[in-house]
């Protein structure tokens, strides 16, 4: 039998892998459906431990980072997500824990990390934004780099600002 590559299904591992993906294709609802049925089923303690982690700001994350974080929170979010997203932003920023557990404050709370990283401005215009060939987890050990690609349109010249080209799953995996 071959080995398992992935968390078992219906674990809170499995859960959290599988609204973090809703998440980022801004399917809000299945995801909000998705931590409903498991909440029922075995609850949201282990769930909600893992979120909390996974969206921790790194401890050299400059708070002044808040009003343009909060100034990224799309416009068009769904009624019962839009003001716990906000205030997630703000409890991110402020290096604070979530307000509760429940469901809705776990999707913002995803939703928060991820705007809050994107704000982010690249602190010197010489690094490289994070790349999937870089192993930024906790506990890789040393950055492994595969073969550096060649420049392409993505180029920039030093000493032009660029937004980080990083994702939501980007920002949690390095958590992972």
């Amino acid at each position: 039998m071959p080995p398992r590559s992935g968390p078992v299904i219906g674990t809170d591992r499995s859960v959290v892998d599988t609204v973090v993906d809703m998440v980022a294709r801004g399917a809000y609802r299945q995801a909000r459906l998705q931590l409903i049925f498991h909440e029922r089923r075995s609850g949201l303690d282990g769930v909600a431990e893992q979120i909390a982690h996974l969206t921790s700001p790194p401890a050299d994350m400059d708070p002044r980072i808040q009003p343009i974080a909060s100034a990224n929170v799309p416009a068009r979010l769904p009624d019962w997500l839009a003001p716990a997203t906000r205030d997630e932003v703000v409890r991110v920023c402020a290096r604070q824990s979530m307000r509760d557990s429940k469901v809705d404050t776990l999707i913002a709370r995803l939703l928060a990390a991820a705007i809050v990283d994107e704000s982010v401005p690249a602190a010197e215009p010489h690094r490289l934004p994070h790349r999937p060939e870089v192993d930024l987890r906790d506990g890789a050990g040393a950055i492994q780099l595969s073969p550096a690609p060649d420049p392409g349109p993505e180029w920039t010249d030093p000493g032009t600002v660029r937004r980080p080209d990083r994702s939501l799953t980007d920002w949690l995996a390095r958590k992972v």
